[in-house]
């Protein structure tokens, strides 16, 4: 087996894993339900499926043979590759498994979210979850009461039901430790392929259009910073609570990495730098007016969470079909 037919076998198994986890939430919820909740969560399923395996393939075609041999035979470089690997591996495990743990509608549960058989005397809790549900969107959307009041309320119902704090998130279920395994798994390997990419350029191994092609796969896998707080806007009604969540400084820190190669390269027009400019430019604007003006997020995320799967399909399509216009118009020439 050739290193591209290793390449393709690896992005394989990376978008199966995901597609298990969609078929175990289907198998407990249903498929609608399933697949809609699949297409709001892009943060975890989308990084999964799509982004994790596409990123793989970039790098096993566009990575040079004998790259990594020569690195490793340089003992300075040798000892720099085993450092940065090993901090961003562990910082992406570590993130994974407090991730995993927390969850991440861990103050607004769907009703899918609680087993009932971790729920004493409550046998209808799905039930009664989505009738509080829907109470939680009418009193956000007729402004009745402030969406961090509707949202706190909400969360004392449903403790009060359950009988316990918070921690009736950590589940027993096949399902929820696949999906805990699922996290830690796709940070750790994301976490590799920015301490590869990042070493080498460092070591000042690669040459310059190599360069250009792995910073294009750093930008993707940066793109998981808007999937992910879209996952946290819907599933927390709009509460998107940027300095809670140690997602943003992970992949603040890989767009960081992306604008300092462009540094090496003395090419701040290139589109990656634009692109990151703009992406920290619309987190500053969206943190402001979550900061100042809640409502309106909060009466976004309730329009958007109603949108089915086949709905959500059509918005992302429209979405890769404009990035990938944008990337071909600006990219520049070798």
């Amino acid at each position: 087996m050739n290193r591209r037919q290793a390449g393709a076998v690896l992005a394989t198994a990376t978008g199966a894993l995901g597609l298990i986890d969609l078929a175990l939430v289907c198998r407990q919820i249903g498929i609608q339900e399933g697949l809609t909740c699949a297409a709001h969560d892009p943060g975890k399923f989308f990084f999964h499926v799509v982004l994790l395996p596409i990123a793989v393939l970039a790098l096993t075609f566009s990575f040079p043979v004998g790259v990594l041999e020569r690195v490793w035979s340089d003992r300075r470089k040798r000892m720099a590759l085993v450092v940065v690997a090993t901090a961003l591996i562990s910082s992406a495990a570590i993130y994974g498994g407090s991730d995993a743990v927390r969850g991440f509608e861990r103050r607004a549960p769907w009703p899918a979210d609680v087993r009932k058989s971790i729920v004493a005397g409550a046998l209808d809790a799905p039930t009664y979850l989505a009738r509080e549900r829907a109470l939680l969107r009418a009193e956000v959307r007729a402004k009745s009461k402030h969406p961090s009041v509707a949202r706190a309320e909400y969360t004392q119902r449903v403790e009060a039901l359950l009988g316990v704090e918070r921690d009736y998130w950590s589940q027993s279920s096949f399902r929820a430790k696949w999906a805990g395994g699922l996290t830690i798994l796709g940070a750790t390997f994301a976490g590799v392929i920015l301490a590869t990419i990042g070493v080498l350029v460092l070591a000042r191994a690669l040459e310059r259009e190599t360069v250009r092609a792995l910073s294009l796969i750093v930008m993707l896998l940066s793109t998981w910073l808007l999937f992910r707080g879209y996952s946290e806007w819907w599933g927390n009604l709009g509460e998107l609570s940027f300095g809670t969540y140690t997602p943003f400084v992970i992949v603040g820190i890989a767009i960081g990495v992306a604008t300092f190669f462009l540094w090496l390269l003395h090419e701040w027009k290139h589109p990656i730098a634009v692109a990151a400019g703009t992406l920290g430019a619309g987190v500053a604007v969206v943190a402001g007016i979550e900061k100042f003006k809640p409502e309106w997020v909060a009466a976004v995320a309730i329009a958007v969470s109603d949108y089915s799967w086949s709905e959500m399909l059509v918005i992302y399509t429209a979405l890769g079909l404009c990035s990938a216009g944008l990337v071909y118009l600006l990219w520049p020439d070798s």
